[in-house]
């Protein structure tokens, strides 16, 4: 018949396809811009007694493009944009600290202890993805890829609950010396502290790998919805503290012309060499594709 006649198979789409399946692929090419929400649980990861954990939530701008050989076949390409968000971490430790300490007098053994000492990060922060992208035609999407994060502004808020320090000499059969000239006292402004993070200069900048995983819903305007997990692992961070001294509340012995000196850092300071990141949760985001 006439219709038989004019077709015209291709030998590399029937390869493709397999014998008995004519349909002539048509690849295209989407824009993507989307608008989303996240949030979960967070830490910053302090190499210290223990890791932070708390929550963030983020808002999502993101533009993608992306390629597929036809309707068949998952898109593939590459996302940007920038996300802006809100993360907090807490983190608490009891202090005992013994040591011995030489003074004009002779050496003193001191021994300072704290219930609580807990410390609060607070933080908002700029995110800069570059990531692979992939959307199958069944609706599965992921995204993976670097991500560069950026504190705009970071503080900390530390209490310390019942600081006691005792002050003793070993040839006095330990007996407690009642002077605060030589024993020292936290005062109760260093009871409750705050901070900017930007004074310590590990907090700066960190670089993520970042994983998204879900599933998408194609709406009949074109465009869609995605519901899925992130999680975002720190893997190198450009500004760290080197020496750290491991106390929270450290004490000068006192010389001839002055008392002893008592100084509190936050735990932060204290404890951590570097910072790192991390945090998982859910996320949703709403795509407006425009297929070429």
């Amino acid at each position: 018949p006439e219709s038989q006649d004019s077709i015209v198979l291709d030998q590399a789409t029937l390869t493709q396809y397999g014998k008995g399946n004519y349909e002539i692929p048509v690849s295209y090419q989407m824009d993507r811009f989307a608008i989303g929400a996240r949030g979960g649980f967070a830490s910053t990861m302090a190499t210290g007694k223990n890791m932070p954990f708390g929550y963030d939530a983020l808002l999502d701008l993101r533009y993608a493009h992306y390629w597929a050989k036809d309707l068949n076949k998952p898109a593939i390409g590459i996302m940007t944009g920038l996300n802006v968000g809100y993360v907090q971490a807490s983190q608490a430790i009891e202090i005992l600290d013994k040591y011995t300490a030489p003074t004009v007098d002779g050496d003193v053994d001191y021994v300072i202890s704290a219930d609580k000492v807990a410390e609060t990060d607070k933080q908002i922060q700029l995110e800069i993805p570059v990531m692979f992208s992939m959307v199958s035609p069944k609706g599965f999407f992921l995204n993976v890829g670097p991500k560069i994060i950026l504190p705009v502004y970071s503080m900390y808020e530390q209490t310390i609950t019942n600081p006691n320090i005792y002050a003793y000499v070993p040839e006095l059969n330990g007996n407690p010396i009642i002077n605060e000239v030589v024993m020292g006292k936290v005062t109760d402004e260093q009871m409750n502290i705050t901070g900017n993070m930007a004074d310590n200069p590990c907090k700066l900048l960190s670089l993520a790998l970042g994983a998204e995983l879900g599933y998408e819903f194609k709406f009949k305007n074109g465009h869609s919805l995605d519901l899925g997990v992130y999680a975002d692992y720190s893997v190198y961070n450009l500004y760290r503290t080197e020496n750290t001294t491991g106390k929270i509340v450290s004490l000068t012995p006192p010389t001839k012309t002055s008392a002893a000196i008592v100084t509190v850092q936050p735990i932060s300071s204290a404890f951590s060499s570097k910072y790192g990141f991390l945090d998982a949760g859910v996320k949703i985001s709403y795509n407006f594709d425009w297929v070429k």
